[in-house]
């Protein structure tokens, strides 16, 4: 278990003590094992040393990349990783975000259709979706490359038609793993049905949106999901400033790496249980967009697991979602972690089909964190400096 310490001064590492560290490191050690369950951590890698000597070697936070933490006079953890030069995946990450935004759009495109549909007719019910929809859609304007004479209507019914048509139904086929029979979804059209039987349960009037607890429930994700597009537009466009002012640089000083990547966005940060359900449903991480929540990755990367096996009866091999899912199925008490993320957990378990953890138990986990020495920051510049590093 990797555990960083930061220091004000240097010459204070020195007299870090490490039993005191290890039990200062215990409550969070416990949330980390139950993330990946106790077979995983076997033994601590304390590193620890001045703001200055992590800044020198480039240590940053890193979206999913964080192994553990240590809140120690108020400072977070590090990855051992270093920031270099174009290494930051945020416009990959802005097309993944931009799918997952369609596929919701599209799915709240339909129940909120059907449900109009059912209330004031047929031919009121996608026009009438795309208009409360496409409001909800404006703010992405200030982030987003638009020509600045388009008015902000117009601009974000555009949005809404490409989101809606062009890229929302692929990215649903793939997750449900429709083939391209028509243009229609055979989940769409599930989800049209299920709007009218809402609708009709109940005698409506206007704004059928906010009548409905359901659908207002997708349209308040959905608006989670505008924040996260505009989070990773930002992310993007600090990386394109890093690269632009450091272009011949070998490794990003940390001054200038730090306001991007710990950018706070308190605000804009989904609750857990919205982050899980993001995952659990659209198969993608959103602590990558949150470089202090990357320790949550293997709950993420468990909660896509269920959702593709939920959807589609696949495994997903990947190692670390492994880790997350042993970490669900063993017989840990989240009593002792935060409440979101023990709630998170609880909703996920509900989920976990026999056949499921099954094969997660008869499957050979993967690498695990082997025994590493205790080392200072200090110490393992000169050696990689020895080394040619």
């Amino acid at each position: 278990m990797l555990v960083a310490v930061i220091t004000e001064e240097e010459g204070y590492s020195a007299s870090i003590d490490l039993a005191v560290v290890r039990e200062q490191s215990r409550p969070a050690a416990r949330t980390y094992t139950a993330l990946r369950s106790s077979q995983f951590y076997r033994d601590w890698l304390v590193v620890w040393g001045s703001r200055r000597e992590f800044g020198e070697r480039g240590f940053v936070a890193q979206p999913g990349q964080v192994l553990a933490t240590l809140v120690a006079d108020g400072e977070h953890i590090v990855s051992r990783r270093q920031a270099r030069r174009g290494t930051y995946p945020y416009s990959t990450l802005e097309k993944v975000v931009q799918s997952v935004l369609a596929a919701h759009l599209y799915k709240c495109s339909r129940l909120l259709g059907g449900a109009i549909a059912a209330n004031e007719g047929p031919a009121r019910g996608e026009p009438g979706a795309a208009s409360v929809i496409t409001s909800l859609l404006l703010p992405l304007k200030t982030v987003l490359r638009s020509g600045k004479r388009t008015k902000a209507q117009d601009w974000a019914s555009n949005l809404y038609d490409e989101l809606r048509n062009d890229i929302g139904p692929p990215f649903i086929r793939a997750l449900y793993g429709e083939k391209p029979r028509t243009v229609e979804l055979d989940v769409g059209a599930r989800w049209f049905a299920r709007g009218m039987e809402l609708a009709n349960r109940h005698p409506l009037h206007e704004d059928v949106e906010h009548q409905l607890p359901e659908i207002a429930d997708e349209l308040t994700l959905l608006d989670t999901m505008v924040s996260l597009r505009m989070r990773v537009a930002r992310m993007a466009s600090g990386e394109r400033a890093i690269n632009a002012a450091w272009d011949d640089a070998e490794v990003i000083p940390f001054e200038l790496a730090e306001p991007v990547l710990w950018e706070s966005d308190a605000m804009e940060r989904p609750g857990l249980q919205e982050m899980t359900e993001v995952a659990y449903r659209y198969d993608f991480d959103v602590s990558q967009l949150y470089p202090e929540q990357g320790y949550l990755r293997p709950h993420f990367l468990a909660a896509a697991a269920v959702g593709k096996h939920e959807r589609r009866g696949e495994f997903d091999e990947d190692p670390s979602a492994h880790w997350g899912l042993l970490g669900l199925i063993e017989k840990t008490d989240d009593g002792g972690m935060e409440r979101e993320l023990a709630e998170a957990r609880a909703f996920l378990r509900t989920r976990l089909g026999a056949d499921l953890q099954q094969w997660v138990l008869r499957k050979e986990p993967g690498p695990i964190l082997r025994p590493l020495d205790i080392l200072r920051v200090r110490q393992f510049r000169q050696d990689q400096e020895k080394a040619g590093g």
